[in-house]
């Protein structure tokens, strides 16, 4: 809050109490705040309170409690704690003022705490004693039944603010009380049981400090527009926000709060009726108001004309929600915690309120860093240094005391065109982590469910692991008597939702719980649902539904393969039982990799079909190679008939397969001669961007937003969520969704590609038909941009040379790798090649620009920074199996022993280095992998040291056969077992989700070629500069994939 005060004390320098004191002394009439003279409504008005009745109120608390209790028998900093639990009303600022002079210290739960929270709380805190309002709400009547505590009645609010209290004598100054305890309050419980924050009075200098911090030039602070008004508080007195604003962010800056009533949860028609009372310019509110505006026109228009601004914070909104308001008055963000205090934001000039709204812009003073976490998310963490110590406010707190960094667990989303703003996504509790490993933030579709849904007040989507998620919804207390009635109304807005969702993460009609009415979502005091404690409310009925819900061990087979018709019945519906698709989604030719079939949901119908057809032989494989209803079936009956195909035979097919593809989509590549010549490109880079919610592509994104010569980035992203996403998200992130605004691009980086050996290249040939389109576009360009393709060293498998070393050039071979990945990049840099080759030499006035093909060999996880190297991918995989059978391959196969990989960070800045590289020739190759190459046998005692230490048990070296052999048997035990069995077992034995593909490189004795890196090498500093795989690296990557 920037400070305008009509004092000149400085308020950093003074306890709170004293600072209270003073302006009674110099402004004794000012108004402090306006409660309502009615407890339960706003009919009656509202009741002013001055600085000097305030300073009175506290002395007379000071002087019950000195009566009542004696003297504090704390040491200073470990003053007693007292509890208090009441109506939000006067009495929680005095007591907190007037229990520091007495020599306590005031403790504040929240009544929505369960009796088990409350005593877990009093007992860490040694608080004895609970101070009570008369007459007593229900809340204290059940802790004072339940719990051993001492009693003690404090003042009427009539009484401290009509009778004349004598002067409480408080002599304590800042310096030699800084330390002292200020107010004990507790976080918010969602993933437990609350712990206790303890403010001391440094906190609160350390707050004011922060709060004025002066903007940057060219910025303003957002509370700036707060000073000297009034301000209507929803927060209530026992949350961290509210009563922070109520005792020493407002009063030095001049800002005279406006209360709510208090009993009841605040709501938009009780802001509109308290303003109707009395003025106020701005109001602070929780997210649930924010939602009534957007969806009562009449309140919001009331507010549009009587209210400058609204403030939120507690929680997040959904996009569409806050657009709804911000037109019709401006809407802030705000965000801090119990251990954050109210963290200082600021405004750019370029701020949209329109869009903008929703998304923070730290001061640069507060020493936030972001780390990224996965996907679009970082984790913010606030970082001590000498120079910002004084106005950090977790440091203060002794549970981080002695730390060097503060993690919020709060993931957030940068802005994609404004670097320095930042939207809260979830939290880091949040995020569920499905039996499988996949990961998924429930916020957005929560969001999206309750936001659809008048009458859902509340929803939680769970799975953790499990192989499927499920949706809670509470129906503000109405009972779901017509289940199925009920689900089909509230039907459209989760299938919205699950269209934006990954496919683990979609939610089936068959996996919906609603909560009882006399059982309602637990919340925490700020309203928000408590994740944990409701899952723990609930787990015998989640338990309940999901083992109702699996229908496919109960779909009966043919029991054989003998009629083809039948075949394909069950094949059909076991694929729609396993993914939850309606039956209009999945045709008989349709692959189903395209609409986001996975590998679990794979090796799932291998059990179910393997079980109801009677192939014991049946493998995932076989289900990647044939990707349909008919094919797989058609497939199924040959093979039973002995007509399946010999190696040499499967491999002329692959090659036909894919030579004919190549012709096919050469033929589509339309580059002639411009009709007019191509423009001069500007000094500023525009770039299209493909993939950017990958790995590689988020660190690709990060980097670019750094780089000072590219003015623009577009995100163009492959599949259906990331697109609904940039839907809902092109408003508010400045991206046109019309391509005729990208044709000003000068560089295209295509980055998207779904990396999944186990597909086969029919199942690619959307991406490939994505190459073709971009390389068209390209010569609609207006600066015939340069297309910079990321592939694989696995473009090159097959290719074999007298040196070893497989040339930075295209490359032609008669050999077709075995797996389909490897296969559709052969055929993208052969169509980037032929464009290039069509373009006829000349560059100056052919419609494609300058081609690039980056061919990156094994990208590793991060090393400059927190980031989960994908536990999926083959390394990891390998690494957490060989945990679980306590054995490590003494050799993984030439096509894997090379250990030449790129951190996924430092290969990011590579590429764009690249990318951005003008060069003289129309078609270049690049290689990227570690120019220090070592091999699986220097590394494999570092992983078996790692994992021994993790584990407190020593790891064997097998062969590699065996330790395949091991893979393979224990998925097959765990399968004769059960779906749960399997979905277990392949969570602790992810290697056995990619058998195949290890069985194939470590089958393998024909050594491959390398990438010859010398042009390579010459023109890139950034990759000269990379070190060989550290151990240091190993054991980070460990360690996350461990967590």
């Amino acid at each position: 809050m920037a400070i305008s005060c009509t004092s000149d004390l400085d308020p950093s320098t003074q306890l709170t109490p004293n600072l209270v004191d003073h302006y009674a002394k110099v402004k004794p009439h000012a108004l402090y705040a306006e409660y309502p003279v009615n407890p339960m409504n706003y009919e009656d008005g509202y009741r002013q309170i001055t600085y000097k009745t305030f300073a009175n109120a506290i002395n007379g608390v000071a002087h019950c409690l000195a009566e009542s209790l004696g003297p504090g028998i704390g040491e200073p900093g470990n003053e007693e704690v007292l509890a208090y639990l009441g109506p939000n009303d006067l009495r929680y600022p005095t007591l907190v003022l007037g229990a520091i002079k007495a020599g306590f210290c005031m403790f504040l739960p929240s009544p929505r705490n369960s009796l088990a929270a409350q005593k877990a709380l009093l007992e860490k805190l040694d608080c004895t004693t609970l101070l009570v309002p008369t007459p007593r709400p229900p809340f204290v009547t059940a802790m004072i039944e339940a719990l051993p505590l001492k009693v003690v009645e404090v003042p009427s609010l009539d009484t401290l603010l009509t009778a004349k209290f004598p002067a409480f004598e408080y002599r304590k100054t800042y310096p030699e009380a800084a330390t002292d305890r200020f107010v004990v309050l507790h976080t918010s419980g969602s993933t437990g049981i609350p712990k206790p924050i303890i403010w001391t009075h440094e906190s609160v200098a350390k707050h004011i400090r922060m709060q004025r911090l002066k903007a940057p030039v060219g910025s303003e602070s957002q509370d700036s527009k707060g000073s000297g008004k009034r301000m209507y508080l929803t927060l209530p007195p026992f949350h961290a926000a509210g009563i922070g604003h109520i005792l020493f962010i407002t009063m030095p800056a001049d800002v005279t709060l406006i209360m709510p009533t208090a009993t009841g949860l605040p709501t938009a028609v009780g802001l509109v009726a308290a303003r109707k009372q009395t003025p106020f310019e701005w109001a602070i509110v929780v997210p649930s108001i924010v939602l009534e505006l957007a969806q009562a026109p009449e309140l919001l228009e009331y507010c549009s004309t009587h209210l400058e601004y609204i403030f939120y914070c507690g929680g997040d909104l959904p996009q569409a929600i806050g657009n709804k308001v911000a037109a019709k008055v401006e809407l802030m963000n705000g965000y801090g915690a119990s251990e954050l205090g109210m963290m200082h934001v600021v405004h750019a000039a370029d701020r949209n309120p329109l869009t903008d709204w929703r998304y923070l812009n730290f001061h640069p003073e507060l020493g936030v860093e972001f780390r990224h976490v996965s996907g679009e998310e970082y984790e913010a963490v606030l970082v001590r240094t000498p120079d910002r110590e004084a106005h950090q406010f977790p440091f203060s707190i002794q549970a981080f005391a002695s730390q060097q960094e503060y993690h919020t667990n709060d993931l957030m989303v940068r802005h994609p065109t404004k670097t320095d703003l930042w939207r809260p996504s979830a939290r880091v509790d949040d995020v569920i982590v499905f039996l499988n490993g996949e990961k998924t933030n429930p916020v957005s579709m929560e969001q999206h469910i309750i936001a659809c849904n008048s009458e859902v007040t509340g929803c939680l989507v769970v799975g953790a692991q499990r192989f499927q998620a499920a949706l809670i919804i509470e129906r503000g207390g109405k009972p779901a008597e017509i289940r199925d009635t009920i689900i089909d109304e509230l039907w459209p807005s989760i299938e919205q939702a699950n269209s934006s969702a990954p496919g683990h993460a979609r939610i089936a009609k068959s996996h919906i719980l609603f909560t009882s009415p006399d059982r309602p979502m637990l919340r925490a005091g700020k309203g928000t649902v408590q994740r944990a404690a409701t899952l723990a409310l609930y787990a015998q009925e989640l338990e309940d539904l999901y083992a109702s819900a699996d229908t496919i061990s109960q779909i009966v087979g043919p029991g054989g393969v003998d009629d083809t018709a039948q075949v394909t019945e069950y094949i059909r519906t076991t694929i729609l039982a396993i993914t939850g698709w309606s039956p209009d989604k999945l045709n008989d030719t349709e692959n189903w990799f395209n609409l986001g079939f996975d590998s679990l949901q794979a090796i799932t119908a291998t059990r179910a079909l393997k079980q109801g057809l009677n192939i014991v032989a049946l493998t995932p494989n076989f289900i990647y190679s044939h990707p349909t209803v008919a094919g797989l079936a058609q497939a199924l009956c040959n093979l039973h008939q002995g007509l399946e195909e010999s190696t040499e035979a499967n491999i002329q097919a692959l090659l036909q397969e894919r030579d004919q593809l190549l012709q096919e989509l050469t033929g589509q590549i339309n580059i002639s001669k411009a009709k007019q010549p191509c423009q001069v490109a500007p000094a500023t880079q525009s770039v299209i961007l493909t993939g950017s919610t990958g790995q590689l592509g988020t660190y690709m994104l990060d980097t670019l937003l750094k780089t000072p010569g590219v003015k623009h980035i577009y995100c163009l992203n492959r599949d259906d969520r990331a697109r609904a996403r940039q839907q809902e998200r092109s408003t508010a992130y400045g991206l046109a969704p019309s391509i005729k605004h990208k044709r000003g691009a000068t560089l295209v980086i295509h980055n998207a590609w779904p990396v999944n050996f186990n597909l086969s290249l029919a199942s690619f040939k959307p991406h490939l038909l994505g190459v073709v389109n971009l390389i068209n576009f390209s010569g609609q360009g207006t600066y015939s941009p340069r297309l910079f393709f990321i592939s694989s060293i696995s473009s090159t498998i097959g290719h074999h040379t007298d040196t070893g070393l497989t040339p930075e050039s295209i490359v032609t071979t008669t050999t077709p790798a075995l797996n389909g990945y490897a296969n559709s990049k052969y055929v993208a840099e052969h169509l980037l090649a032929h464009a290039v080759q069509q373009s006829s030499g000349s560059l100056a006035s052919a419609h494609v620009g300058q081609v690039a093909v980056a061919r990156v060999g094994q990208v590793a996880g991060p090393v400059r920074s927190r980031g989960l190297w994908n536990k999926s991918e083959w390394f990891p995989s390998l690494v957490l199996s060989s945990l679980h059978l306590d054995a490590v391959p003494d050799t993984i196969g030439p096509a894997l022993e090379r250990i030449d990989w790129l951190p996924v960070d430092l290969l990011a800045d590579i590429l764009v280095d690249l990318a951005l590289l003008r060069s003289s020739c129309a078609l270049n190759f690049y290689h990227l992998v570690n120019l220090h190459p070592q091999f699986w046998k220097e590394i494999r005692p570092i992983v078996a040291d790692i994992l021994r230490k993790a584990s407190g048990r020593s790891l064997e070296t097998i062969s590699e056969r065996e330790w395949v052999l091991r893979v393979r048997r224990g998925v097959e035990l765990a399968s004769q077992a059960g779906e749960k069995e399997l979905q277990l077992q392949l969570s602790k034995n992810p290697a056995a989700k990619l058998l195949e593909f290890f069985e194939t490189a470590m089958a393998q004795t024909t050594p491959e070629n390398v990438l010859d890196v010398q042009d390579t090498a010459q023109v890139s500093k950034k990759l000269r500069e990379v070190d060989a795989v550290k151990p240091e690296w190993i054991q980070k990557w460990a360690q996350e994939w461990l967590q």
